[in-house]
């Protein structure tokens, strides 16, 4: 693929990319895809978090912790009800 500045895909090498790949999608694939979209369009700090480098500092032990913590609290926060009607679905 050829790429323009700083080597990344130029954006109609992008646009391309993602009508070739949508080809290949069944339709709930495109709708969640649309989603992720529209998500990143309405709300510019999302779509940096999807485009930022990965994080490469230690998880220390107070986060890992934390993390613990979330993952063994299974019970949603918010319903599924009102995040499907924040975000349609």
């Amino acid at each position: 693929m050829p790429t323009g500045e700083r080597n990344q895909p130029t954006v109609d090498d992008v646009k391309e990319r993602i009508a070739a790949l949508m080809e290949k999608l069944s339709a709930e694939e495109l709708r969640a895809m649309l989603l992720v979209a529209e998500i990143m369009s309405l709300h510019p700090a999302l779509g940096r978090a999807f485009t930022a480098p990965p994080d490469d500092e230690p998880v220390t032990e107070e986060e890992r912790r934390m993390i613990q913590e979330a993952e063994a609290d299974t019970k949603p926060t918010i319903p599924l009800e009102q995040l499907l009607k924040e975000f349609g679905g």
